[in-house]
């Protein structure tokens, strides 16, 4: 009996599995027409629309002190204190830091200028990296090649620099705005959201050019696993999916020994 219940239902299943995506399919034929409409006469309601999730922060986290007092508690000193060895000295590196600790260059400034993103959204100052990237103009040499000047190249070289040498920066650059997304889960929970945070494009113009320096140095020193995807230039983790779905199916055809797979927790995606 419980058999037969069992194949009843995988029988009906399909059937309403069907009428399912039948009426999810004409629900969003109907609602392009007005998503269309709305895109070119109104962006503000497009938008709220295509983002339809409620995005209000319950009235428990709408305080500045429950979120200060969730990162000081995710942010508190471990309770078990370690004994370090008084008379243990530090591991003496041999590779060279000069490169990194060198004055940062009006060529770095140049060419991060060109790699600031458009279209942005713009920190508390309200202004957008397009007023750094756009402050240029060509101009022909010689030989009759154009190149780019950038107006506020030696500026903003000095003003990195000055930071640079004091190991900080303004306040008012190093500040960004916080938005919490809800993840999954109690909406009551900190934890449950991720914060997406906006700089100002002067906060990013400098921790690019900081990035691009480590990211040449540990090349050169080869301090990187030629392994590694995440957070390379022109590598990211879909070469790793692309190799591991070539693996299972060259598996599937040529039947191997099983290859044993680590994987990261979800909760850190």
């Amino acid at each position: 009996m419980r058999h037969d219940l069992g194949l009843s239902v995988r029988v009906l299943a399909r059937p309403f599995s069907a009428v399912i995506r039948r009426k999810c399919r004409q629900y969003r034929q109907r609602q392009t027409p007005f998503l269309l409409r709305h895109l070119r006469s109104n962006h503000k309601i497009f938008w709220q629309k295509f983002n339809s999730h409620d995005s209000t922060l319950p009235p428990p986290l709408q305080t500045h002190s429950a979120w200060a007092a969730f990162h000081e508690k995710l942010c508190a000193p471990p309770t078990v204190s370690l004994q370090l060895d008084p008379h243990a000295t530090a591991p003496q590196h041999s590779l060279p830091v000069q490169d990194l600790e060198a004055p940062i260059t009006q060529r770095e400034v140049e060419r991060t200028l060109a790699k600031l993103p458009n279209g942005r959204a713009t920190g508390q100052a309200g202004w957008p990296a397009e007023l750094l990237r756009y402050a240029a103009y060509y101009t022909e040499a010689e030989a009759g090649h154009r190149f780019k000047v950038w107006m506020l190249a030696p500026l903003l070289t000095n003003f990195l620099n000055a930071c640079f040498r004091h190991g900080q920066l303004p306040a008012c650059i190093s500040s960004a705005i916080v938005t919490p997304v809800h993840k999954k889960a109690c909406r009551l929970d900190p934890s449950n959201y991720r914060p997406i945070a906006v700089g100002e494009p002067l906060y990013r113009l400098y921790t690019t050019i900081l990035n691009d320096r480590l990211v040449a140095w540990s090349k050169e020193h080869k301090l990187r696993s030629p392994a590694q995807a995440g957070f390379r230039p022109k590598q990211s983790a879909i070469h790793h999916l692309l190799a591991l779905r070539h693996f299972i199916d060259r598996a599937i055809l040529h039947p191997r020994p099983p290859v044993h797979l680590l994987c990261g927790p979800p909760e850190g995606l």
